[in-house]
């Protein structure tokens, strides 16, 4: 029996570490969505638009995780894994062009209007706590 079930993991590694990959790859993208929703005061209907155009970008990601678990040795696996993750993280930046231009907070200061864009993408360098220039910024609204 151990030696079954140690086939068997081994067997499913790669779904294991895909499932890992698209854990982390959603919370970079939760992530940078949360630093463009925190300065946002109102949401109207094109901004809703926008949003769920990168929802549809998320909810591709199980069908692409489960194809790169797959046929992890596949090149077109791996592309359309990357392409997904990529199409995702660049429908953030639609709605953060929307939002900075009609529905931020009315007195945002202009370093924030400046510096939230980079902040947005900075999660994509995979840093789970703020840097110094997000600190500096965070309060000043």
């Amino acid at each position: 029996m151990p030696a079954r079930a140690s086939c068997a993991a081994g067997r499913m590694w790669p779904k294991l570490a895909t499932y890992a990959l698209s854990f982390v790859m959603l919370g970079v993208l939760w992530i940078g969505h949360q630093y463009q929703m925190h300065y946002i005061r109102r949401v109207d209907r094109p901004l809703i638009w926008l949003n769920l155009i990168f929802l549809l970008a998320i909810t591709f990601l199980p069908f692409s995780t489960a194809l790169l678990g797959n046929c992890y040795r596949e090149p077109l696996a791996v592309a359309i894994y990357g392409g997904t993750v990529m199409v995702a993280g660049t429908f953030l930046a639609p709605a953060l062009r929307y939002a900075l231009g009609n529905l931020v907070v009315p007195d945002l200061h202009a370093n924030v209007v400046r510096l939230l864009p980079r902040a947005s993408s900075s999660a994509w360098r995979f840093r789970p706590w703020p840097s110094r220039s997000d600190l500096s910024t965070q309060g000043s609204v």
